[in-house]
């Protein structure tokens, strides 16, 4: 009775295996690069904030956005942020993010990189102007300088 030789079909199902994983690319996940603030070691008193020094950025149900009740789209956002921060004081902003629970992840994370990046422009123009180089050439020292200058002060809650 005929026979067909097997022995070497392991070999080459593990190399083509190889071969696959080699060769493929694995999706990356998005992140959002932030950092959680320290905890505190008192008991810190609720501070009052001037609503003028308040953007408030809604985020609604059909992934409709406003901004401070006025109807934007995700191409503003970034925009109006640039704007707000230097009128608002760049000490002294805050800018109030509300979700809605059934606004989807997706709009969420294109507003929150709309935001980093009006940030990230609005540093780069301090560092041009304080230091005469863009933000990404400065040293770690002129970075956090910078960073106190213009920070990020987000305030996240869900709609009521």
């Amino acid at each position: 009775m005929p026979t067909i030789n097997t022995t070497s079909t392991a070999d080459i199902s593990f190399m083509l295996l190889i071969f696959f994983l080699v060769t493929s690319s694995m999706d990356s996940d998005k992140v959002l690069r932030r950092q959680m603030p320290p905890v505190p070691t008192e008991e810190l008193a609720p501070q009052e904030i001037d609503r003028s020094k308040v953007l408030t950025i809604t985020i609604g149900d059909g992934d409709s956005l406003a901004i401070d009740q006025q109807a934007v789209s995700l191409a503003q956002v970034g925009q109006l942020v640039e704007r707000f921060v230097p009128r608002a004081g760049h000490d002294a902003h805050v800018l109030k993010l509300d979700v809605s629970p059934n606004s989807s992840y997706d709009t969420y994370f294109q507003v929150q990189d709309a935001i980093a990046q009006a940030y990230d422009h609005l540093r780069d123009l301090r560092a041009r102007q304080q230091y005469r180089k863009p933000f990404a050439q400065c040293s770690a020292a002129e970075r956090q300088a910078v960073a106190r200058y213009y920070p990020q002060r987000i305030a996240e809650g869900g709609q009521q």
